[in-house]
């Protein structure tokens, strides 16, 4: 009798503090009231006294606890609403979104509490489509900081699996899980017959990836136990340059990705991607040392007329090795642009006395480019020095003004077209067409601009143009 007059207790609590609210007028919400404490009685009184339930009737939530089950702003629809107003149209452009060092950076914020040093990678906007190159440590927040968004990335290039050129794979595959399943547009097609325009299902926005063997076998496991890489906006590519037998992968991948021997690709319409094997993972094999062949480099082919063509290079990381060489070098003569990731230098390597083992080097940066220049007609404009080395000082200014005097040298030498050797910095940007580099200050574009060197060490260098060197100083 005790827990059945305790049930009809707190039933007839409910109904009171209804009343007590001044909302017992017998209106439609009040009626609902009667007959939900009628029904909460029946159930107090006639259910199984040995049934054990944890089940309850809306009615019986507080309001307040009503108020928090109620639809606020999306966090998704907040960051699209913001994004939208500041996606960027501008001209084909390859922006960069690497501090000077890849690798170290991580040590540098534990030490001093902050998020001011930065890998990162690259990103190519070439037409429209959006590629991020070997998205390292702190590439989403840099990608974010320059007033892009992950409905910009169309493509992810991942070169090799190593945390300083693949940690934000992760943030992009969640961070667009949680954007494109709550974003979706039209598809519209012209119909010549019908000479009108319509517009059919919704189209997802779907990112393609583009990785080396070892990296793909981890998407593919998160993709397997469902907890990333989902298919309805992920497609999975395989670049296999280690001449493996496909039908090996094939197995391993099959349904999850599809894998490609070729070296020349074609990533978006308009666009090409040529791979090559880089020299840059070791392991021991007696007494020597031999290369893993999964990583790689590659070049970018953006555009379909000869006029219109534009080559961007990227070494990845990779030593200069004979063994690897001539197929790089094949690619990089004909690129207008190239981005090298020359890590730490020594004095043999400066010396051209020794190659390094697992990166170019300066000796590395030099011999790509002397084998260019002293080829007739070649196309290069610009070398982009990145992923610098900060283990002793911030090389970054000093080797590239010597890098450049060098070549300076070698190019009057032979009466061929300058080259110009630039340092990279996080928000780096260059106008693919032009060659022409956007001032840190005014934001125009400028084939003139000066670098500013850092005023302390890891501060960041500075583009300016002619208009505002005055002003900068």
């Amino acid at each position: 009798m005790d827990s059945l007059h305790y049930r009809i207790s707190k039933a007839n609590f409910t109904i009171i503090k209804v009343m007590q609210a001044g909302e017992c007028h017998l209106c439609f919400v009040c009626r609902k009231c009667e007959t939900e404490y009628w029904q909460e009685l029946k159930d107090y009184l006639f259910h199984d006294e040995n049934e054990y339930t944890l089940t309850k009737s809306d009615f019986l939530i507080p309001e307040e606890v009503k108020d928090l089950l109620k639809q606020k702003e999306r966090p998704v629809d907040v960051y699209l609403d913001y994004y939208r107003r500041n996606i960027m149209h501008e001209r084909n452009i390859i922006v960069m979104l690497k501090g000077f060092s890849s690798s170290t950076p991580i040590l540098l914020n534990y030490a001093r509490n902050t998020n001011f040093y930065s890998g990162g990678g690259f990103y190519i906007r070439w037409n429209g489509v959006g590629i991020a190159v070997d998205p390292g440590y702190l590439f989403v927040q840099n990608l974010h900081d320059y007033g892009l968004s992950i409905l910009d990335i169309d493509v992810v290039v991942i070169t090799h699996e190593h945390i300083d050129h693949s940690s934000d794979m992760r943030i992009i595959d969640d961070l667009h899980y949680n954007v494109a399943s709550h974003c979706s547009e039209k598809m519209i097609e012209w119909d010549e017959e019908q000479f009108l325009i319509s517009r059919g299902r919704n189209k997802r926005h779907e990112i393609k990836w583009y990785m080396d063997s070892v990296t793909c076998e981890e998407a593919i496991l998160l993709s397997m136990k469902e907890s990333g890489f989902n298919n309805k906006f992920n497609r999975l590519f395989c670049i296999n340059t280690a001449d493996e037998d496909d039908s090996v992968l094939r197995d391993r991948f099959h349904g999850h990705a599809e894998i490609i021997s070729t070296r020349n690709i074609e990533i978006s319409q308009g666009i090409r991607m040529h791979v090559f094997r880089t020299a840059h993972e070791q392991y021991k094999k007696g007494d020597d040392k031999e290369y893993f062949l999964h990583t790689y480099g590659c070049a970018f082919e953006c555009g379909q007329s000869n006029d219109e063509k534009r080559w961007i290079g990227y070494t990845s990381d990779t030593s200069v090795q004979e063994e690897f060489y001539s197929d790089m070098q094949e690619v990089l003569a004909r690129c207008h642009i190239i981005i090298a990731n020359i890590s730490g230098i020594y004095q043999k390597d400066i010396l051209f006395r020794r190659l390094k083992e697992r990166h170019i080097g300066y000796y590395g940066c030099y011999k790509i480019l002397y084998d260019i220049v002293t080829k007739k007609d070649y196309a290069l404009k610009c070398f982009l020095l990145s992923e610098f080395s900060n283990q002793v000082s911030d090389i970054r200014f000093g080797v590239s003004k010597y890098l450049q005097e060098e070549i300076n040298d070698l190019v009057k030498k032979n009466g061929e077209p300058a080259i110009r050797v630039l340092p990279t910095e996080i928000a780096l940007t260059m106008d693919i067409h032009e060659f022409q580099t956007r001032c840190t200050i005014c934001g125009k574009y400028s084939d003139q601009v000066h670098i500013l060197r850092p005023h302390s060490e890891n501060n960041k260098l500075q583009y300016i143009c002619p208009e505002c060197i005055y002003t900068s100083i």
